[in-house]
């Protein structure tokens, strides 16, 4: 879509016949648009943090060339939604009610909103010709949808639910990498998580494997399973990740003894501190945002094992304003998915300055591995990745727990028209609600 290459002040962008989905074509003076909104100190930190932390301007050059003076590669920093300069009349879209009421991507479809959900057009040749988004309650009455005709696709088949798709007639399953890792944020730096014993103690006392069969579900029969367990912010096969730390695994006797060298003493029923009952204070964000069944099943398990745990589902704007930086007050520990940028680095979850860190853990030597991690030289940005890994998994700012996979189903008629994949297709639009 935008091909870019370095000169001597920076580097020229040249965006390719593209068209926003309200059939507009998508110009230089958009990206620039976009950077300028970014750069702004009002623009939410999700947004503005990947591009201020590389982009220091943006010029026009014609109508397809912008000039980017950039620190290192910007493709990174352009990982973000570009703003449809002729949407908004305002200076900041931030500001402007025009933002989410409409969904303006980039794409070969044009959206428009029904009473239903949003209906894509196909521009010029394709396939299909129109795409009708709704949602459902749940996945599983999405399925349901789906085996009674009611639909051509379904983004996440439940695993329990992979058998009957794939014993109807007319659909059939797609795996669907949905780049996203799902993990619980603590915060490191106040409360009773502020304790390296008590992080230590929430990481063992979380058995993984029962908690993705509760969660997602699993099928031992498949050779390929939904929600990979992971032990860091890096996919499984990434050349960053440190095949040497496994996921971590359930050991209770391990977290009594973290508590025990803390101070904490076993009652026969809960893990007392000076008097004090420990007590974390959990959420996450409502669906499709969050994940309240990991939220309530994570606690069950904290629960069981002597730590009293409050859970809260937070609403949509405390919930992104938490993802920010910005946690309710009392927060201890926030259920979310991290879905890494272009190139895959984690900087915004566990920079100091990260766009996507809660909590806003903060550690020097973490923000060294992570500027090694675009070096040139592939060993030594290998050895930042795996030194990365490891600090994280010593200190536990975050319990990793597994990728965002899974099973999609489609009609024989949605199955073979187009090259996108699922979340291609659909993250343009939602990234505009």
């Amino acid at each position: 879509m935008v091909e870019a290459v370095p000169d001597q002040t920076g580097w020229i962008l040249t965006l390719q016949h593209i068209h926003w989905h309200d059939g507009r074509p998508v110009t230089a003076a958009d990206v620039c648009f976009s950077v300028a909104t970014a750069l702004d100190p009002r623009a939410p930190a999700w947004w503005r943090g990947p591009v201020a932390e590389r982009v220091s301007a943006c010029t026009v050059l014609d109508a397809r060339r912008a000039r980017l003076s950039a620190d290192g590669d910007p493709r990174e920093a352009l990982g973000i939604p570009l703003v449809p300069r002729h949407a908004y009349t305002q200076e900041n879209p931030w500001f402007n009610p025009r933002l989410g009421s409409a969904p303006i991507g980039t794409g070969r479809y044009r959206a428009t909103r029904t009473s239903a959900g949003w209906t894509l057009r196909a521009r010029g040749s394709s396939g299909i010709s129109a795409f009708h988004l709704t949602s459902a309650e749940s996945d599983d009455a999405a399925v349901d949808r789906l085996l009674a005709g009611e639909g051509d696709g379904v983004l996440a088949v439940p695993p329990a639910r992979v058998p009957g798709v794939v014993a109807a007639d007319g659909l059939a399953l797609r795996w669907a990498n949905h780049q996203q890792i799902t993990l619980i944020a603590l915060d490191p730096g106040d409360g009773p998580t502020a304790d390296p014993a008590v992080r230590r103690a929430l990481d063992r006392l979380l058995d993984r494997p029962r908690l993705r069969e509760r969660v997602v579900g699993i099928d031992p029969t498949d050779d390929r399973q939904p929600a990979t367990l992971v032990s860091g912010p890096f996919y499984p096969r990434s050349p960053w990740s440190a095949r040497s730390i496994p996921p971590t695994l359930h050991d209770s006797a391990d977290a009594a003894e973290a508590l025990s060298q803390s101070g904490f003493t076993w009652t026969g029923s809960h893990w007392v501190r000076d008097g004090a009952p420990l007590r974390i204070r959990v959420a996450t964000g409502p669906p499709p945002l969050g994940s309240a069944s990991l939220l309530y099943a994570a606690c069950g398990q904290w629960l069981t094992a002597g730590i009293e745990v409050e859970a809260v589902v937070l609403s949509r704007s405390a919930y992104a304003l938490a993802l920010e930086g910005h946690p309710p007050a009392g927060l201890d520990a926030l259920v979310m998915s991290w879905t890494p940028p272009w190139g895959e680095s984690p900087r915004g979850l566990v920079a100091s300055t990260g766009w996507s860190n809660p909590f806003r853990y903060a550690d020097p030597a973490v923000d060294r591995e992570l500027d090694r991690l675009s070096d040139p030289d592939p060993d030594v940005a290998r050895r930042a990745g795996w030194e990365l890994h490891g600090r994280l998994a010593d200190r536990i700012p975050f319990l990793f727990l597994w990728t965002n996979d899974a099973w999609s189903a489609w009609s024989d008629s949605a199955v073979t028209f187009t090259p996108l994949t699922p979340g291609d297709l659909f993250g343009a639009v939602e990234s505009w609600r």
